[in-house]
């Protein structure tokens, strides 16, 4: 006949050993929790830099899993300069920031837009998600168009 030793998994009801024991759960199913990505930080990603021609009308996305469930703000920043809320709630704009920027948010995948790139509009633009701390940024260059200088005619007398 084969003996082997009973497991109890039952908490004790009462005393020092259930306090202990319930304290014990708790860290566990937190650290269970944060490890699966319950409790752990949302994650963004933009692309690093993007170019848009003088004139021209440009995109800078943010992406996240179903992004679409939270709310995107957009910000502005200009070197020296503080960053400046352009667009809030994905699609909304403050009275004194400019139509040429707008935005969207659909499934995985967040768009700031910009109408008729100006050269004041070469900026750090940051995507922020609304339950979290999570931002990326993505440098924009407004590239102006490529002229032929005039040709200089020299002459020796």
């Amino acid at each position: 006949m084969w003996r082997g030793m009973r497991l109890d998994f039952s908490p004790p009801s009462e005393g020092p050993a259930a306090r202990i024991l319930t304290m014990l759960w708790i860290s566990l199913l937190t650290l269970f929790a944060y490890c699966s990505g319950t409790l752990g930080q949302y994650v963004v990603s933009q692309p690093p830099s993007a170019s848009v021609s003088l004139g021209e009308n440009g995109q800078i996305t943010c992406s996240g899993n179903s992004i679409e469930k939270k709310y995107v703000h957009w910000y502005q920043q200009k070197p020296g300069k503080a960053p400046v809320l352009i667009i809030y709630k994905d699609s909304q704009r403050p009275s004194e920031i400019s139509d040429q920027f707008s935005g969207t948010n659909s499934g995985d995948t967040a768009t700031l837009n910009i109408t008729r790139a100006q050269a004041e509009d070469e900026a750090d633009y940051y995507c922020q998600v609304w339950d979290g701390n999570s931002e990326q940024h993505t440098v924009l260059e407004v590239e102006e168009e490529v002229r032929p200088k005039p040709a200089i005619n020299s002459t020796c007398l």
